[in-house]
């Protein structure tokens, strides 16, 4: 059966792998139930080439390009892409994907066709019936030219990754939530788009044919505007003055159609919509500050992703590209004329900038301490560091101190400083004592204290349209300010797309509002889930997962009792999982206690939170603020406190020691690093471990069994890694995670018999690496580390909750999974562009 466009021999072109037909021969079912779908979707027939015998099998002898190439003459070509299917190797891959490309782009109608609904799509459509390795992902992105896109037929689980059956033995297992009746649909959908697109405008057979006669010609005074002339000009004959009163208003029309030309304003359509939308691979990295940026005239996107800088062009289906020698880098930012990308490189300190079109960074300056955001004006680089603002020239050189004229060790810190119009007042967010966070103005050189604009808010933007736009808690808002006289005008509004995740670090709110604004009021933002709602699973070494408790809550830190009998955890009730002071995020947070066997959940403190059992499991040791107490079970008996530490911005309290004598700790303050510590319960004294006599982050310590070794978390090297060392004496620090697994890696714990070292990662996955380690003679040895369970998006990527612990048999360990509260899959990152987002604030 012939195509339905002429000079065409099919309509699809089914493309598979002989090994992605075996079993239960799964492709030749798609096609079957896709052809049933089509019969109900199209009038006429549709024709589908669907080769039962296998490619892999034939000759060298056959001539396969001949055999083809009239087969291949086809409007819409469907590969059903699996882990083997991306094989440069493979028959199917270079002799039909790759042909069919080929063929497509040089033909009547294109690779890309333009569909009814004005949107572009790809006369290849994929379906995708395995999740891809990124190799795998970029190979068929090379063939397509863009984004791989596709209908997923894909069955996901803990441990699972195969394709979507017809009929599953446990549908609501599905992470992905697809059925496959819906995704079968949803092709036929997109056939039905793709063919209206490549038919539109073709004339039928009964279209009638259209005559074009050519008109009588008449004498041009029978035309009536030619008579009009010819009286006109009888006129002025008569009566010149009349010529100029017509000309001077003629001029005079002319100019009002101009003006009103030059002042029309562009209809503005009645919401916000999506100008640009893309999935992430994974989570933004580096979100303590600013992980993304857009340029001026909102050509290009930059964002924080695999440890380097990302570039991606917001009107092109081109894949983001990393710009090279920005490893170890964040906080970017664009000149003004978008030729450059500004970015901090954390490891070693300094200020760069990097052409867009490509070459190596060139340096600005160098730092003592971390940077806290920088914004480009004209030729100067605006930045800050601590409580102090600088300006240096974006050519290099020794910046120059711009705010506080006197330095001071007590002021607030300082964040995202910018200049407004008039180039002589500062507008920065200002981190308060309480742990909160306010937007501020100044003029250069001014002996004044600044001004408060927002009591309550953090990194502020001034708009040309004349709005402040600004974060609190996890939300946007807009507000009218007139920069003449430095004052707010109207009330905040909510921008109603809710378009900001803030993210946060340390328990702390010292994460950064990932969201930036064009000078043409373009809104970039990142989007993932806002709470991250948990059930309590264990999970042995195998994979298995099976749940604690049916609860599900937005469960923080948990500990398990020495006997095994109870689970501590701290909860937030809320939604989203911090609040903005540091204060109220405590007072969001309270420990519950779960009792294993009967699965009985019931409350044992509010305001409270790290949670940590006594040696004789008769009392939890927790934080609220800076304080650290201890509570007996008993509720008729008072809290006692344990020490307090009034100079940091936070602390964490950690596992006992076996012998209940040591606690550790992690003590941090905002900007300047933290530390790990102890607290010695016999003598009640605290002490700091500073293994490297430096500002690094060093976190999260666990001791070992035998009382002699404690393991930690430290940026030392660079990435976090995971790292061991003699306790509660000094000695030589040895790294046990590698460089495949130190990315990002959290919470390491001992087994209880000390035979191995437990570290979790959480990029791109969250994934769980095994450390044999042996003490000796006093000497440590480890090998080599081994994953033994990926959890893919079901569980936290987060740095700071959802610890891990194992259970005092050592046979599992105690996992917090993610669910959402419609039962869905967990909402993916995402970076989106929004246009006419202002036109909701002002709308009545």
């Amino acid at each position: 059966m012939p195509s339905i466009s002429e000079g065409y021999n099919y309509d699809i072109f089914i493309s598979y792998r002989q090994k992605d037909n075996k079993g239960d021969r799964w492709v030749s079912e798609f096609v079957d139930s896709l052809k049933t779908e089509l019969e109900s979707t199209f009038k006429e027939e549709i024709s589908v080439y669907f080769d039962i015998n296998p490619h892999d099998g034939l000759l060298e002898t056959h001539d396969v390009d001949e055999s083809l190439k009239d087969k291949l003459k086809c409007l819409i070509f469907i590969p059903i892409i699996s882990r083997t299917y991306c094989d440069p190797k493979a028959f199917a891959w270079e002799h039909e994907f790759k042909a069919f490309v080929d063929f497509a782009s040089n033909d009547q109608f294109g690779l890309k066709v333009k569909l009814p609904s004005s949107n572009v799509a790809s006369r290849v459509l994929p379906i995708i019936i395995y999740d891809l390795d990124k190799h795998d992902i970029r190979l068929c992105e090379s063939v397509l030219g863009g984004v791989l896109r596709g209908v997923e037929f894909i069955y996901k689980s803990p441990g699972v990754n195969r394709p979507l059956r017809a009929n599953e033995d446990h549908p609501h297992d599905n992470i992905n939530k697809t059925y496959y009746r819906d995704q079968v649909n949803k092709v036929a959908n997109n056939i039905k788009d793709i063919l209206t697109g490549l038919t539109i405008g073709e004339l039928s057979v009964d279209d009638e044919k259209i005559i074009v006669e050519r008109p009588i010609k008449k004498k041009i005074r029978e035309i009536p505007s030619a008579s009009l002339l010819y009286r006109l000009r009888s006129l002025t004959e008569i009566n010149p003055k009349a010529w100029r009163i017509i000309a001077l208003v003629f001029i005079l029309f002319s100019v009002g159609l101009i003006w009103l030309y030059l002042n029309k304003k562009p209809a503005s359509p009645d919401r916000a919509i999506i100008r640009f939308d893309t999935p992430l691979a994974q989570y933004l990295e580096r979100v303590e500050r600013r992980a993304l940026a857009i340029s001026p005239k909102a050509e290009y996107l930059v964002y924080c992703m695999n440890n380097e800088l990302n570039l991606i062009r917001i009107n092109s289906d081109a894949p983001s590209e990393p710009i090279r020698e920005t490893r170890y880098c964040d906080q970017p930012f664009f000149s003004p004329d978008s030729k450059w990308i500004g970015f901090f490189n954390f490891r070693e300190r300094k200020i760069m900038k990097v052409p867009i079109d490509g070459g190596n960074p060139i340096l600005i300056c160098g730092l003592a301490s971390s940077m806290n955001e920088a914004n480009w004006y004209e030729n100067k680089i605006i930045y800050a560091v601590g409580s102090n603002i600088y300006s240096v020239s974006d050519n290099g050189g020794t910046p120059e101190l711009i705010y506080p004229l006197k330095e001071s060790e007590n002021d607030p810190i300082i964040w995202n400083p910018q200049l407004l119009p008039d180039k002589k007042t500062l507008l920065f967010s200002q981190e308060n004592g309480d742990g909160g966070w306010s937007i501020l103005t100044w003029k250069l050189g001014s002996k004044e204290n600044p001004g408060v604009l927002i009591e309550r808010g953090k990194s502020g933007r001034f708009l040309n349209s004349g709005h402040i736009i600004y974060s609190f808690i996890n939300r946007l808002y807009a507000c009218k300010f007139n920069p003449k006289t430095n004052r707010i005008i109207s009330d905040p509004q909510l921008i109603k797309t809710n378009p900001v995740m803030e993210e946060t670090y340390n328990q702390i709110s010292l994460g950064q509002s990932q969201f930036d604004i064009s000078e043409n009021g373009l809104l970039v933002y990142y989007e993932k889930q806002p709470a991250h709602l948990k059930k309590l699973v264990w999970v042995n070494e195998y994979g298995r997962v099976t749940p604690v408790i049916d609860e599900v809550k937005n469960y923080i830190i948990s500990a398990i009792s020495s006997d095994g009998e109870n689970i501590a955890v701290s909860v937030n009730p809320d939604k989203i999982a911090f609040g903005y002071t540091r204060e109220e995020e405590t007072e969001n947070c309270q420990i519950e206690i779960i009792n294993i066997k009967t699965g009985n959940s019931t409350l044992f403190i509010r305001n409270a939170d790290w949670p940590v059992w006594s040696a004789d499991n008769t009392s939890i040791i927790y934080v609220t603020g800076n304080q650290v107490f201890q509570k007996p079970l008993d509720p008729s008996q008072s809290p006692e406190i344990l020490f307090a530490v009034d100079s940091v911005e936070y602390i964490q309290t950690h596992d006992l020691s076996v012998d209940g004598r040591y606690l550790p700790f992690t003590i941090g303050t905002m900007g300047r690093g933290s530390a790990i510590g102890f607290y010695d319960m016999m003598n009640r004294k605290t002490k700091i471990l500073d293994y490297y006599n430096s500002a690094q982050w060093v976190f999260y310590p666990a001791i070992s069994p035998d009382g002699e070794w404690v393991t930690y978390l430290s940026n030392y090297q660079g990435n976090v890694a995971a790292y061991v060392a003699p306790f509660p004496s000094h000695g030589q620090t040895i790294k046990v995670s590698m460089p495949r697994s130190s990315n990002e890696t959290n919470f390491p714990v001992w087994s209880p018999d000390m035979t191995a070292l437990y570290y979790r990662t959480y990029i791109p996955d969250f994934e769980i690496w095994k450390v044999k380690v042996g003490v000796s003679f006093d000497q440590f040895s480890y090998e080599p580390p081994q994953s033994i369970f990926n959890g893919g998006h079901r569980f936290p990527r987060t740095t700071n909750t959802a610890n891990v612990e194992i259970h005092p048999d050592g046979d599992r360990f105690l996992l917090m999974q993610l669910i959402s509260e419609t039962q869905e899959e967990v909402i993916e990152p995402r970076i989106k562009v929004v246009v006419n987002w202002e036109d909701e604030l002002t709308r009545k």
